[in-house]
C-alpha cells in the first residue's frame, strides 16, 4: 500500500505544471481577445468564459495538490504506523475541518485512489478546455 501512496502522490504533484499551462492559456486568451478589441456581447461572454475556466481550474488544482500532499505524508507515516490507524486519523481530521462529508468516512483506499485520479482527470479536462478556447480565439482573430 505504501507504494500506491507514493506513486499517486507523485502523479498528483504534477498539478503545478498543469496549472501553469492553464495560466498560459488564460493569458494568451485574454491577449487575443484584447487584440480583437471586440466591444460586443461576444467579447464579454468570452472574457467571462476565460475567467470562469481559469478559476475552476485553479480550485481543482488546489484540491489535487492537497490530495498529493496528504498521500505523500501517508506514504511516509505508513512505515511507522498501522494503515487502519492512519486512515482513521485522516478521516477524523478531514471531518473535523469539514473537508469530507460524514458518509465518505471509512472508505476503502482503492475508492479514494480512484477519486484522486478522477479529480486529476477533471483538471486535465479543464486545461484542454482552456486551450480549445484559446485556439478558437486565435482562429477567429486570424480569420478577420
Amino acid at each position: 500500500m505504501n507504494m500506491k501512496f507514493f506513486v499517486l502522490s507523485r502523479l498528483l504533484s504534477s498539478t503545478t505544471t498543469l496549472l501553469a499551462s492553464g495560466y498560459v492559456a488564460f493569458a494568451l486568451s485574454i491577449i487575443s481577445i484584447q487584440l480583437k478589441a471586440w466591444q460586443s456581447l461576444t467579447f464579454w461572454i468570452l472574457i467571462c468564459l476565460v475567467f470562469i475556466l481559469c478559476a475552476i481550474h485553479h480550485y481543482i488544482s488546489i484540491r489535487v495538490k492537497f490530495d498529493a500532499d496528504i498521500l505523500s505524508t501517508l506514504a511516509q507515516q505508513s512505515k511507522q504506523q498501522n494503515e487502519n490507524d492512519l486512515t482513521q486519523a485522516l478521516d477524523h481530521s478531514l471531518l473535523y475541518f469539514k473537508l469530507m462529508p460524514q458518509n465518505k468516512a471509512g472508505r476503502d483506499w482503492d475508492l479514494r485512489f480512484q477519486g484522486c485520479l478522477k479529480l486529476f482527470k477533471i483538471q486535465m479536462t479543464f486545461v484542454v478546455m482552456q486551450y480549445i478556447v484559446l485556439i478558437t480565439l486565435i482562429f477567429k482573430l486570424l480569420a478577420q
